[in-house]
């Protein structure tokens, strides 16, 4: 499903297919926030669905990620971005020159935990911290903000109907109900109806996710998140 299909489903489970009462704007915000909160679901059964990636260079203990204080910056204001903005990290990979990784960095809840280590990161605010100097290139693996960001031509312009969402379009619906259901907090309806439908697709697609990724993915989810760093 594309964005004008998705719309069209919206104010088709709203009983509202014009402006008269709720407006195009509306909409637009009404399925942006209904988006992360699919893909937030999504996320919870593959993480690395949304994921990308990003380099930087390090030399010292710190890197900062926003406001254009450093070469790669994936937080702070719009106006200051050079990727999508940062909603999760991942991980932070060293790699070798043909882009192999080659190590997967330790990651500290804290700064005070990250000074009791010999190695690894933690990210406080915008900045990366990193418990000994590093003089390397760095992978940063994250999952970027689906907000639409012309300068960047990124995430989802939900004004343009022709625009394509993901390659999860069987369950593009689910982003129609999410949107559903918050319209109902605002107008006082029910949302019982949706809430059970939903319910249904969220099984779904877990069941689908789950089978997409087959055992060579879940094996790589494993190593990825045990205690197998160098």
């Amino acid at each position: 499903m594309n964005v004008g299909q998705v719309t069209t489903l919206f104010r088709n489970y709203i009983d509202e297919p014009d402006e008269s009462f709720v407006s195009d704007a509306t909409v637009q915000v009404s399925l942006a926030v209904a988006y992360e909160e699919f893909r937030h679901t999504v996320m919870q059964y593959d993480p690395q669905k949304y994921e990308t990636s990003v380099s930087i260079t390090v030399s010292g203990t710190t890197y900062d990620l926003g406001e254009g204080a450093s070469a790669v910056s994936i937080l702070g204001t719009d106006a200051n971005l050079t990727h999508p903005r940062l909603i999760k990290l991942n991980n932070i990979a060293s790699i070798s020159a043909s882009g192999a990784i080659t190590r997967v960095w330790r990651s500290y809840g804290s700064i005070q935990a990250l000074q009791r280590a010999t190695d690894g990161y933690t990210l406080q605010n915008a900045t990366l911290h990193f418990a000994s100097t590093v003089a390397a290139t760095l992978k940063v693996y994250y999952v970027p903000d689906a907000a639409y960001n012309a300068a960047l031509s990124s995430g989802i312009d939900w004004s343009t109907a022709a625009t394509y969402i993901d390659d999860l379009a069987p369950f593009h619906d689910m982003i129609a109900l999410y949107a559903a259901q918050q319209y109902s907090v605002l107008d006082g309806a029910s949302a019982e109806p949706q809430q059970l439908l939903l319910g249904q697709r969220e099984v779904k697609l877990m069941e689908y996710l789950n089978f997409r990724q087959g055992p060579a993915n879940q094996y790589v989810q494993r190593v990825l998140d045990e205690d197998c760093y160098a």
